[in-house]
């Protein structure tokens, strides 16, 4: 897997900087502040990632409780984060500064 690295600094993106935005289109480095969005393949990570949370959510719905569908809708939304982040290091996507 390939690391994804800041243009402006050459700092590594982790996994928590990934977390904290939405979508990979609103990614901010934490060592020097510039803003970063992903090159190429963006919507494809986003769908791939908003497919694998959305299944989750599906599932919990189906099942009974509010309170049941909200630990899995979390589950979703942190699944979501994850299988991004994943796809993004594995397609080897490079990242470019977002105006």
């Amino acid at each position: 897997m390939r690391e994804l690295l800041c243009p402006n600094c050459q700092e590594g993106i982790g996994f928590w900087s990934m977390a904290k935005s939405p979508t990979p289109y609103h990614m901010k480095c934490d060592r020097c502040g510039t803003r970063l969005k992903v090159q190429k393949y963006a919507w494809l990570v986003t769908g791939i990632a908003l497919l694998a949370g959305l299944t989750i959510g599906v599932l919990a719905s189906l099942r009974g409780s509010m309170g049941e569908f909200m630990v899995i809708l979390m589950i979703g939304a942190i699944l979501f984060e994850m299988v991004a982040y994943i796809v993004l290091r594995l397609a080897g996507v490079k990242l470019e500064r977002r105006k």
